[in-house]
């Protein structure tokens, strides 16, 4: 893929990255755990406290290693929403919304939207594996076990913090229940940003405070 026209965005500490060319130098792990730690998932359209992208990734990577017994694929989970620590979480109601705006004004728009909309986050998944030293989730023949873990804590999560007649409006699709160790209750912001960094290095040896 070509190089794109540099797109400046504020990291952490005033720090610039160009996220339309990120480089694994950009990626930072502290960052990124302090980043997911406090982006709400579901847009925090809930009555609890943040529920958090960190603490998603952290519950789902130790039901992925329960099922699987592979550090290796609970990482890949844990790393599976990093960029949104970068891109922002943009939930897929908002998505699929767009994507039929876009369909009005001509059947090609809505695909293409979600074309570059996948390109904009596999831009920066590419950059983060490199720097987990991993092959890129989207290039391996496993990524289905990602995909699923992620549907299936989807639902306990909504049947959770929205009850059962939402979990209902999900589509049908036959899952599998999650064995999560504890019970699905947000931690506060810094509970879930360490659980992450500590994950990274329980299951993908890397020392997050390291070079």
């Amino acid at each position: 893929m070509n190089a794109l026209p540099s797109v400046v965005s504020i990291q952490a500490h005033g720090r610039m990255m160009d996220i339309a060319n990120p480089t694994v130098e950009d990626i930072v792990w502290t960052d990124i755990a302090s980043a997911l730690s406090k982006i709400a998932r579901f847009n925090g359209a809930y009555t609890s406290i943040t529920y958090s992208v960190a603490q998603h990734c952290v519950m789902g990577a130790d039901a992925v290693f329960d099922e699987t017994n592979s550090g290796l694929m609970a990482g890949y989970f844990l790393l599976h929403d990093a960029h949104e620590a970068i891109f922002g979480d943009l939930p897929r109601p908002s998505s699929r919304l767009v994507q039929m705006h876009l369909s009005q004004l001509g059947a090609e728009l809505g695909k293409l939207y979600e074309i570059a909309l996948e390109r904009s986050k596999a831009t920066l998944d590419e950059a983060i594996y490199a720097k987990a030293g991993l092959i890129n989730l989207h290039d391996l023949k496993l990524k289905h076990i990602i995909a699923d873990m992620d549907d299936r804590m989807l639902r306990v999560e909504v049947r959770t913090f929205f009850g059962p007649h939402a979990e209902r409006e999900l589509p049908e699709r036959l899952l599998a229940p999650v064995r999560l160790k504890s019970a699905l209750k947000p931690w506060p912001s810094m509970k879930a940003e360490e659980a992450w960094l500590e994950r990274l290095y329980r299951y993908l040896n890397i020392n997050p405070r390291g070079l």
